[in-house]
């Protein structure tokens, strides 16, 4: 559908016309760009963040004030840290999923989410 989008607003406008995006990783930093672009001579060899805000939260409350889970992410969720259904943060995925585009444009490795539980 892109695609069809793309070409006719190359088309109405007589030239090429490109679809850009940006992903909220590391607190909304905008990381991607920065890769893209700000790095592209550097040899990265290590990057470090915070891949989740919601579990961030979570475990230094749950640290810190010995707050339980189930609390913990219940104030979370009110705080609107949490989604309704938080499975994809407490469970890992998001993050996951953040650093399979980490390491693709710092390293240039394709990672197969599946095969990282």
């Amino acid at each position: 559908e892109i695609e069809g989008l793309l070409s006719d607003a190359d088309a109405s406008t007589g030239r090429s016309v490109q679809f850009g995006l940006e992903a909220a990783v590391m607190g909304g930093i905008p990381v991607i760009h920065s890769l893209q672009n700000d790095f592209v001579g550097d040899d990265i060899t290590e990057i470090q963040g915070i891949m989740n805000g919601c579990t961030n939260f979570m475990l230094c409350k749950m640290e810190a004030e010995g707050v339980s889970y189930e609390n913990v992410l219940k104030e979370a969720q009110e705080l609107g840290y949490a989604e309704a259904d938080p499975s994809l943060d407490v469970g890992g995925q998001d993050a996951r999923s953040k650093l399979k585009i980490l390491c693709r444009l710092a390293f240039g490795q394709d990672v197969v989410e599946d095969d990282n539980p």
